[in-house]
């Protein structure tokens, strides 16, 4: 049973990122970027944004995370349908690699690929490109909004 290998707490993101890093204490982008907490700052502001395009957006929809006991995850989870979803990893590096799709193909395995209507490493990039066989792909910020 799928379920039952599930982490089931919840995560806490700000919607206004700008707050977050104020009271982080942060004076600049450089302060920022050269932080440890770099990594969990991007993948708030990713879901912040995917959040604001959802309901922008007018959909009834909601966005999730997945975790297992084995700290198998998958950053954003959004629902597109009944058993329908894309799936994003979010990565503060400006060229993932595919070694960074290892969330996004536990969750394939366990699932099944019909499930998913698409899926993204969203990161720092300028441009897009595919990653791997999966038909996953490296994707800015604005491209991963322009998915939903």
């Amino acid at each position: 049973n799928p379920g039952k290998r599930l982490i089931k707490s919840p995560k806490l993101y700000f919607q206004d990122t700008g707050l977050l890093l104020y009271l982080f204490g942060f004076r600049t982008w450089t302060d920022v970027m050269a932080n440890a907490a770099w990594g969990a700052i991007w993948e708030n502001i990713v879901v912040s944004e995917c959040r604001k395009a959802v309901l922008n957006a007018g959909q009834a929809t909601s966005l999730y995370y997945w975790r297992t006991v084995n700290g198998e995850e998958v950053d954003v989870l959004i629902e597109t349908g009944h058993r329908r979803v894309i799936a994003m990893e979010v990565k503060a590096s400006e060229r993932p690699g595919t070694d960074d799709l290892k969330g996004l193909a536990s969750f394939t395995r366990l699932y099944g690929p019909d499930v998913m209507e698409s899926q993204a490493v969203v990161c720092r990039t300028s441009a897009g490109y595919p990653l791997g066989a999966s038909g996953c792909r490296a994707v800015s910020l604005h491209e991963a909004v322009g998915l939903l």
